[in-house]
């Protein structure tokens, strides 16, 4: 049980991987308008996804993320007598609370309260954006994003990624936050978690 646990975990890792694209070979200059020395140019990030295929991705993350729970409970109830550390867990966790809640939501629909979070979680605006990654300090350069754009050469964002993510808003639609943020502030707390019932992890996202 304990294997098929870490083996969720990292499918887990997998299911956040794919929603992020380091690689820029995809993605292509356009040039909008040019009149002499004056033009626009922009890029696609959404590359050829469409509209169903990245909900499919998001969603997949957050149904990975939302699902180590029960798994969790199942191996907690067979191996630590009278132990609430799960709950606990989430509880405690904002971030877990959210993507339940909008695991369960797109699974069976509206719920009839607010979720573990009493704020009604939705997920909406999926899309594919550019993340800049800042310096670190030293020498290193803040990041940046360069291209060619009159030969349409691929863009290049040393140290940055473009990922799938979205607003996670609440029953008001009021914006809570970003959806990554969500899935990396679960995931760590999962991992707490699992350190804490005494799993050695080898690899995190």
């Amino acid at each position: 049980m304990s294997t098929q646990l870490k083996d969720r975990l990292k499918r887990i890792y997998a299911a956040i991987g794919e929603t992020i694209q380091e690689d820029p070979s995809e993605f292509k200059t356009v040039i909008q308008r040019k009149h002499g020395n004056t033009f626009t140019a922009s890029v696609d990030f959404r590359g050829d996804f469409t509209n169903e295929q990245l909900v499919n991705l998001a969603l997949s993350a957050v149904h990975n993320v939302a699902n180590l729970k029960d798994h969790l409970k199942r191996w907690e109830k067979q191996n630590i007598k009278n132990s609430s550390q799960v709950d606990d867990a989430i509880r405690q966790s904002e971030a877990l609370q959210i993507i339940i809640d909008m695991s369960n939501y797109d699974k069976h629909g509206p719920p009839r309260d607010d979720g573990l979070s009493g704020k009604g979680p939705q997920l909406t605006n999926i899309r594919r954006n550019l993340i800049l990654k800042g310096s670190t300090g030293g020498d290193d350069k803040p990041g940046e994003v360069t291209f060619k754009p009159f030969d349409s050469t691929p863009v290049a964002f040393p140290g940055s990624a473009v990922v799938v993510t979205g607003d996670v808003v609440d029953k008001a639609s009021k914006r809570l936050g970003d959806l990554l943020g969500y899935l990396k502030d679960g995931v760590s707390a999962w991992e707490d978690l699992m350190k804490k019932l005494g799993f050695t992890l080898e690899t995190n996202c």
